[in-house]
């Protein structure tokens, strides 16, 4: 379903509108400066976590995946066990088998609980779309600033999201994507040099 609607049913723009949008008094380089920085942070913090809810899901179907494989089968073991339809010596078989395989399960099981693999893939999905939705505003307060004291709430809101997410984004996730922001600034100051060099020749 299309929320926005359909072309037909955008309106005539009004008469006599300016090309040029006048912005506020109290708006000025610096806050746009400001704002474009941590529009940038914001973007490759969404990306931080977003990546890091992937990773622990990952490893959260790894341990719990393997469990319920276990579990499956060890209900298969305990039912053959009790069957008439296999020799005793063959029940006993599986009589261990069942014991081994939930053992294996719980200490599975186990590892997963203290791991806390979930808990971490759900606090950084939600840290991602809140990051997300603050670079939305961020972008819109750039383009057309209608709050003088915006900073002060973004400060708010991103302080409330870090004291949400409890948990710290793996190392070589970090890494990553700041190798990536150093590596762009780099190329970004070749191409001024070399802009430099075209312009005083």
């Amino acid at each position: 379903m299309n929320t926005l609607g359909d072309d037909e049913d955008i309106s005539t723009p009004v008469k006599n509108l300016k090309d040029n949008y006048i912005y506020p008094e109290w708006y000025n380089l610096k806050k746009f400066i400001f704002y474009k920085k941590i529009y940038k942070r914001l973007k490759i913090l969404v990306e931080i976590h977003s990546k890091s809810s992937d990773y622990y899901s990952k490893l959260d179907k790894y341990i719990f995946g393997p469990a319920i494989i276990i579990s499956c089968l060890s209900g298969i073991g305990s039912f053959l066990s009790t069957s008439e339809f296999v020799d005793n010596r063959t029940q006993n078989i599986f009589g261990i088998s069942v014991g081994i395989m939930s053992s294996i399960t719980a200490l599975i099981q186990s590892v997963g609980s203290t791991c806390r693999f979930s808990a971490k893939e759900e606090a950084h999905r939600h840290a991602a779309e809140e990051y997300n939705k603050l670079s939305v505003k961020v972008k819109f307060e750039m383009e057309m600033p209608n709050e003088e004291n915006f900073q002060d709430k973004l400060e708010e809101e991103i302080l409330n999201v870090q004291n949400k997410c409890n948990y710290f984004s793996p190392q070589f996730i970090v890494d990553r994507y700041t190798k990536k922001k150093c590596t762009n600034k780099i190329i970004y100051i070749e191409d001024e040099s070399d802009n430099d060099n075209i312009t005083d020749v």
